[in-house]
């Protein structure tokens, strides 16, 4: 991959640019502080260096760019004068220059031309420069004016006008960002390579149309710009809730882990009893079936909300998440959104009437969610996201939209899918299309598996029944009433908070390993107790119990090694699961759930493994 990425306003900012008090000065002019980046800005785009190419292209001058110091970064290539000039490691390359030298000749009249005019103009309030004799450069007090009157006298065909504030400038059209990013990658055969770019002008957006992924603020996303590029309607457009910086910094950060392959982290488990689906996809960075990092988890899914967010700017949404194992994932694309959000649940709520659909392929079918709460919102949202962890038919989804149609068929609501992986064939996705459903997915990938592979398993004997007696001595019960339910209409904000006041009000951390664990539908407040932990220098790692009952195996490869059969924390006539058991420094245990019993046969398998420093968080 490479990031190529604009300066000015995008990765530094002068101080016309309020970024706070908090930033560090990287050019000075005359002695005086002239532009600056925050804190992160330097130590990310260094550890984005360290992964993939990071190239900053500007259409400051050399001697301009010269003046900025952003070399602790380690870039070995840069791009000046808006792709004319090319440095390696600190070194013009002649080669690169000549060539746009010739390709400013073939328009130097065009630009003659214009450089005339604007010498002469009444609205000029700066002279005419040369940018190191490839294009031209000056202000205006009426660029608007300018830029039209400019453009009836130009070939256009040959040269382009480019306004930023009063800032004008003309440029052979061959002399584009996006046309020094295709030379680059010839010049250096990198064809192979996915492109990612960032801007915040006009002048940055032709990017958009060689990037595999483009990033600008929102306040490109208007027609003016859409109708001139059309490639930027698929660009990633963030909003002005946090620095720009910041967030391009997140979200590349966030793409490059994503860009591993598929089944870096993605497994293929066979089920148990299960005739319908005999396989199940098991993410090993979701922080459900096998302990995952609680950072890499939220990663995965803000990635993923991020691509969301960047669609509906002026929608009011509801986030359905689907139980149980999309509920962190509906979870953090609310709180990104700050929507409305609700999951589906298959737990019982008492006085509450419910709209019941299926899930067909699952272990456990039914699935509801609360229909007064429906009611409540129905009437103020334009759109429905429904947050999945993989699709593979959309059957699912189907079943509950039709559901929602037929109760609330006058409201004319739009519907989505946010999905960690879209596995949806050619025809489960033209029936998509046609009904108007957008799907944005981490990875598009159809899946054809293996039956035989998934029958030849050699199943171990690791299955474990724990008994319902535990040692009380070493468990540590607290309650705690602010968690918001979920399973009820609540808004992302209002239940990012409820998580932040339940790690607040969490008693002292025993050790540096600790396990954090979720219990079926409830998975979002562990794996974001589990990231504060990480910031504190803790080693954690977070997942859930679950209702998915799946083989075990010592053959090479396989996910899955150990399974405890328990009572369900919130009805012990149900069995759930609990897998990849090890012993931990400390094991924290978050849940909803009433049924000690239940509750109990999880300590039980958890004290089983050498575990005796478990803290039990009652969430009621």
């Amino acid at each position: 991959m490479i990031f190529f990425s604009d300066l000015d306003g995008t990765i530094i900012y002068s101080k016309r640019h309020d970024i706070g008090t908090n930033k560090i000065c990287v050019e000075y002019i005359d002695g005086e502080e002239f532009a600056y980046v925050t804190p992160n800005t330097i130590p990310a785009l260094k550890r984005i260096n360290e992964q993939i190419m990071f190239v900053p292209i500007t259409t400051r001058t050399s001697e301009h760019f010269s003046q900025v110091n952003l070399n602790e970064i380690g870039f070995r290539y840069s791009l000046t004068c808006n792709g004319g000039v090319l440095y390696k490691d600190g070194v013009k390359d002649e080669a690169w220059y000549n060539e746009s030298m010739k390709i400013m000749q073939e328009c130097r009249s065009e630009l003659e031309k214009a450089q005339n005019y604007m010498e002469n103009m009444k609205e000029s309030i700066f002279p005419v420069y040369w940018v190191d004799d490839l294009f031209i450069y000056s202000k205006s007090s009426n660029p608007t004016y300018t830029q039209t009157e400019l453009e009836k006298i130009i070939n256009l065909d040959k040269v382009m006008v480019n306004v930023i504030n009063a800032k004008i400038y003309v440029l052979p059209v061959q002399m584009s960002k996006r046309h020094a990013i295709a030379r680059f990658i010839k010049y250096f055969r990198l064809e192979d390579k996915k492109i990612i770019t960032a801007g915040d002008t006009g002048m940055d957006c032709p990017m958009a149309s060689i990037a595999h992924v483009s990033i600008y603020p929102h306040q490109l996303n208007k027609p003016e710009h859409l109708d001139n590029f059309p490639d930027l309607k698929n660009s990633i457009f963030m909003h002005d809730k946090e620095i720009y910086v910041e967030q391009i910094l997140k979200y590349v950060s966030d793409y490059i882990l994503q860009e591993r392959s598929l089944f870096n982290w993605i497994s293929i488990a066979k089920r148990q009893n299960n005739n319908k689906r005999n396989f199940l996809l098991v993410n090993r960075e979701q922080a459900k079936h096998v302990p995952a990092k609680p950072h890499q988890t939220l990663a995965l899914l803000e990635f993923l909300a991020t691509k969301v967010a960047s669609r509906y700017n002026n929608e009011q949404i509801l986030v359905i998440g689907f139980a149980e194992t999309a509920t962190a994932i509906g979870s953090v694309i609310a709180i990104k959104l700050d929507s409305f959000y609700i999951q589906t649940t298959r737990e019982n709520i008492a006085d509450v009437e419910f709209i019941e659909f299926s899930e067909e392929h699952s272990h456990a079918t039914e699935q509801k969610i609360v229909k007064g709460d429906i009611d409540k919102v129905i009437t103020k949202i334009d759109r429905i996201i429904f947050a999945e962890d993989e699709v593979t038919t959309g059957n699912t989804i189907l079943n509950i939209i039709n559901q929602l149609e037929r109760r609330y068929s006058s409201n004319n609501i739009s519907y989505s899918v946010a999905t960690l992986i879209n596995g949806m064939n050619t025809e489960y996705k033209k029936n998509y299309l046609d009904k108007g459903i957008e799907v944005h997915a981490v990875y598009e990938k159809s899946f054809v598996i293996d039956s035989s592979q998934i029958d030849s398993l050699t199943e171990n004997n690791n299955y474990f029944e724990p008994s319902e007696d535990v040692n009380s001595t070493l468990v540590k019960t607290y309650i705690n009433n602010n968690l918001i339910n979920p399973r009820r209409i609540t808004t992302g904000s209002l239940f990012k908070q409820s998580c932040k006041a339940l790690w607040e009000q969490l008693p002292d951390i025993i050790g540096d390993n600790i396990l954090i664990l979720g219990t079926e539908e409830l998975m979002y407040p562990a794996i974001y107790i589990g990231a504060e932990l990480e910031k504190l220098g803790k080693n954690v790692l977070c997942h859930a119990t679950t209702r998915s009952p799946i083989c075990v195996s010592d053959d090479t490869g396989y996910i899955l090694q150990s399974r405890f059969e328990l009572k369900s924390c919130y009805d012990a006539s149900r069995t759930t699961f609990i897998y990849q058991i090890t012993k931990y420094d400390q094991v924290i245990i978050i849940t909803d759930g009433n049924d000690q019993t239940g509750i109990n046969t999880l300590i039980s398998a958890l004290q089983s493994q050498g575990n005796d420093n478990i803290l039990l968080q009652l969430i009621r």
